[in-house]
């Protein structure tokens, strides 16, 4: 704001004059000490009046500084109410249909973001992941004795956690996955495959005549194919970490979520469809709608454009995908009378989601509910203290493997903005 920039100035103007009567204080005081004497009448009147000067300035400089620290308490609480409104909560519809797998008949599961893959019965509610990543890597499984009856050998030195904890790593990966608190569902691949069946056209409603017929139309369906893919991490922490920090179970869990959720928010968004990155992101989807040569966001004016074209194919947005500092730049927005600006109405309700997984030059629009993440129930989790370094170094290996692939029912929900600059 304009008044603070002024009053900042106005401080350090005062600043200065308070350093220069200073200087003339010191520099009375040096010549009468030098000259090994009191000072004259004369020095003693202009050095009382520097120092009456001094506080003088004091006084207006706190004076000054209250002003401008309440000014900048008001823009703060101004802007982290805009940015409160700019952020309402995504809200995601239940399920209101049921998917069946063609192949096998069973029910599939359709999860939305808030709901969980982990269903453990009564005797697996105590099962914790961490707890048994750490005995694991301890062989102290007093802790985890129910863990460990679970789990089972892979191979001469690996063992593998079973679906239930597994599942646990895998809804921690979607509470953390910027693409699935969009709106992003998850889809259940119990055989590593499944098809799904879309509608590539649909059906219009006609009038007719007394006596004249209806017009026969055809409903023509396309299909989802979710064809899983393997992706995975390594993680490597000595034993005596892991059996004398109290959180290192948990850490590891963490940093191996976190890892997940950001490569599938990665190929989400920018995923090139290749076979060294199989699964294909939103910049290259070919149904997907853009908005070329952007520019600077000097207002919400792509977003609005965006909104108008989900909405002529019948899909209304409810969340965007952009980078911390253009988040920022649309958050410090202001008017000529310098007040922050908010989010027209028509948009205020799509909530904005940053990662710096994505370039500044691009964002994301779109219904993310029309997106789904197909995964095969039970990451493979498996640890070992023996295999490759780990026994030599004393260190205990854990690695990850998820296998799942990235479908749309939708291409045309999703809007690229494209060609944002500074």
């Amino acid at each position: 704001m304009e008044k603070i920039k002024e009053l900042r100035q106005q401080i350090n103007g005062k600043i200065k004059q308070r350093k220069e009567a200073l200087a003339n204080m010191r520099s009375i005081n040096d010549k009468a000490t030098k000259e090994k004497r009191n000072f004259n009448q004369d020095e003693q009147t202009r050095y009382d009046g520097f120092e009456q000067q001094i506080c003088d300035i004091d006084e207006e400089i706190n004076a000054l500084q209250d002003e401008r620290d309440q000014l900048i308490e008001e823009r703060d609480n101004q802007l982290e109410n805009i940015l409160a409104t700019m952020k309402p909560e995504i809200k995601t519809k239940k399920q209101e249909y049921r998917w069946i797998d063609a192949s096998t008949g069973a029910d599939v599961k359709v999860l939305a973001p808030e709901e969980k893959l982990s269903n453990p019965s009564h005797e697996e509610k105590d099962l914790d992941l961490g707890r048994a990543l750490r005995a694991l890597a301890t062989g102290d499984y007093k802790s985890a004795d129910k863990e460990l009856r679970l789990m089972t050998t892979a191979g001469s030195s690996s063992v593998t956690i079973p679906t239930v904890m597994s599942n646990q790593l895998i809804d921690l990966v979607r509470e953390k996955s910027i693409a699935m608190r969009a709106g992003v569902r998850t889809v259940a691949m119990p055989h590593g495959n499944l098809t799904i069946a879309k509608v590539a056209s649909g059906l219009t409603a006609e009038y007719k005549a007394e006596g004249a017929a209806f017009t026969f139309q055809d409903m023509t369906f396309d299909k989802m194919e979710l064809k899983a893919k393997t992706m995975g991490v390594v993680v490597k922490m000595s034993r005596e970490l892991a059996k004398d920090s109290a959180n290192a179970a948990q850490a590891i869990v963490n940093e191996l979520a976190q890892a997940i959720a950001d490569e599938l928010d990665r190929a989400f968004i920018l995923g090139a469809g290749t076979a060294a990155d199989p699964y294909t992101g939103i910049t290259v989807l070919a149904g997907a709608q853009s908005i070329a040569a952007v520019g600077a966001l000097n207002s919400y004016a792509p977003f609005v454009q965006a909104w108008s074209k989900a909405r002529k194919v019948n899909s209304s947005p409810n969340a965007y995908i952009i980078s911390p500092d253009n988040l920022g730049t649309l958050a410090l927005l202001q008017s000529t009378d310098g007040q922050y600006i908010q989010a027209p109405s028509l948009i205020s309700g799509i909530t904005p989601l940053d990662t710096n997984l994505i370039g500044d030059d691009i964002a994301v629009v779109g219904d993310f509910t029309k997106a789904f993440w197909g995964v095969t129930e039970g990451l493979m989790i498996e640890t070992t203290t023996q295999a490759g370094e780990a026994f030599v170094n004393h260190e205990v290996a854990y690695k990850v493997t998820w296998r799942g692939d990235l479908a749309y029912e939708r291409e045309n929900n999703f809007i690229k903005l494209e060609g944002i600059t500074a």
